[in-house]
């Protein structure tokens, strides 16, 4: 049980879909740089430390000690990872979005979930970020702005991403758009049966994101003919 303590859900990017909640299938063992002189543990004591402190954790480091040793980014010992400055902006709450991409795909994240180098992340983003985010309008930046990489998929990095436009949210379509993501993110997330149930999930799913584009093109401040071109 105390493995727990050091034990975090991870995602990869191929498990990041858009509006739907994240659902890890991989595991990381978070023992950062630092992570075993923070303990008080010396050199000469801290491999022993960890069997007696953390059995079932060394027990299963141990068959991976030759690769571990090998590593080239490793902390202070070859069970630690190495250093990173943010660690702790994982356990925010923040938005994911994938590396590689066939349309603009982002999602919320409220459990602490770890990544890998397959995700961004956006600690502290909001919903109402999500929403513009999800957007057709960033949909259609991401076509006319983005690379297309083979087979028609982008990659939405910051060289580019950091020039993209976010409007300014007033109050009132803050409260909007947050209650009309927080109304899709629970019906793309809510199992239901096949048939007529289905069917009409998908028909507010639709309404919902159709709510959340007119609010967006809004706050772009968007003409009619402008709004033709992005549909």
């Amino acid at each position: 049980p105390k493995s727990a303590e050091v034990i975090k859900p991870f995602l990869i990017g191929r498990e990041v879909k858009r509006y739907e909640l994240p659902v890890n299938k991989s595991w990381l063992i978070m023992l950062p740089k630092g992570w075993s002189f923070s303990k008080g543990w010396g050199i000469r004591n801290a491999w022993s430390s960890l069997v007696k402190e953390y059995p079932a954790i060394a027990a299963h480091l141990i068959s991976h000690e030759e690769k571990g040793k090998a590593r080239c980014d490793q902390g202070d010992f070859w069970w630690e990872l190495r250093a990173c400055d943010y660690y702790g902006a994982f356990e925010l709450d923040k938005i994911i979005y994938p590396n590689i991409c066939d349309r603009n795909i982002f999602t919320y994240d409220s459990e602490g979930l770890y990544t890998n180098q397959k995700c961004f992340i956006i600690p502290g983003g909001s919903y109402a970020l999500l929403g513009v985010l999800n957007s057709s309008v960033w949909f259609f930046l991401y076509k006319q702005v983005l690379p297309k990489l083979r087979g028609g998929f982008f990659e939405p990095s910051y060289v580019f991403l950091k020039d993209f436009s976010i409007p300014v949210i007033d109050v009132e379509s803050e409260k909007t758009l947050t209650a009309s993501v927080k109304a899709l993110l629970e019906e793309k997330n809510t199992t239901l049966d096949q048939g007529s149930q289905a069917q009409a999930r998908t028909l507010k799913i639709e309404a919902l994101e159709a709510a959340i584009d007119d609010l967006v093109f809004k706050l772009y401040g968007l003409n009619e003919d402008e709004i033709e071109i992005i549909k």
